[in-house]
């Protein structure tokens, strides 16, 4: 489909939702100045006008979440013997010296979480890590590509 006929539906879709929105609007007696401040637009951060998935700073997202934290373990309940999540891949960026093997990695990542246990006095830790889903924006662009 090319782009003229593209943005030619789109206009059209977002005309048809305008017109609807405006008459719900009117017959529930809705204040047009407040009906009229909301988008018709997708969010620009998730998708494109025809549909398609957009790229997104997803970085700045994580810096801003980063500064609202000081630490990536939380107690995610503060009774005695509540379990504990531990944001894994910021645990192990503030680890030092890793070992010479992955034995030793995960043993010293063993004993560091033994010892949060410990000292939050539950018997459970949720060590969440990234994943990477088969359907994400980043394979869909790979596949486009």
């Amino acid at each position: 489909m090319s782009k003229v006929k593209a943005d030619y539906k789109y206009i059209r879709a977002n005309s048809r939702l305008l017109a609807r929105m405006l008459t719900m609007a009117k017959v529930n007696k809705m204040d047009m100045k407040v009906v009229l401040t909301y988008s018709l637009c997708p969010s620009p951060s998730l998708s494109n006008y025809d549909g398609t998935l957009s790229k997104a700073n997803k970085a700045a997202l994580a810096e801003y979440l980063e500064n609202l934290s000081t630490s990536c373990i939380v107690p995610l309940d503060q009774t005695i013997g509540a379990p504990v999540l531990v944001d894994g891949m910021a645990y192990i960026q503030q680890m030092h010296g890793f070992g010479s093997t992955f034995g030793e990695f995960a043993s010293m990542l063993l004993k560091q979480l033994a010892t949060i246990c410990r000292k939050n006095d539950t018997t459970r830790i949720d060590f969440v890590t990234d994943c990477y889903p088969r359907i994400s924006i980043k394979n869909a662009e790979r596949m486009r590509s």
